[in-house]
């Protein structure tokens, strides 16, 4: 009887330290995904920001009259529209690389 409960608190506690051992590693999988998600983020945010800059400085630069077709409102709605896809082309790019490096 006693041998019993003491292979059966064996095998429980086995059990349980089997099982916080696997969640362990779940959570620590999971962290690593945020920290490459969080990386691909900051690019994709510095390439809408490099965009952005670029057009600030050709609207300082270009005279008024070449800009005009630029500032009508459905090129520039395009534009806007476009530099957000940019960006998060540039996001997943740098997810994937993340992942493909991680998995070296």
């Amino acid at each position: 009887m006693l041998a019993t409960v003491a292979v059966a608190s064996a095998v429980t506690f086995g059990w349980a330290g089997w099982e916080m051992l696997r969640q362990e590693s779940a959570v620590e999988e999971q962290r690593e995904r945020e920290r490459l998600e969080n990386r691909a983020d900051r690019v994709g945010d510095w390439a809408l920001v490099g965009a952005i800059a670029q057009c600030i400085l050709m609207l300082a630069v270009l005279p008024a009259a070449l800009l005009q077709w630029w500032l009508a409102p459905m090129i520039l709605a395009h534009a806007l529209i476009g530099f957000l896809i940019v960006r998060t082309l540039v996001e997943h790019a740098a997810l994937v690389a993340g992942y493909a490096w991680a998995r070296r």
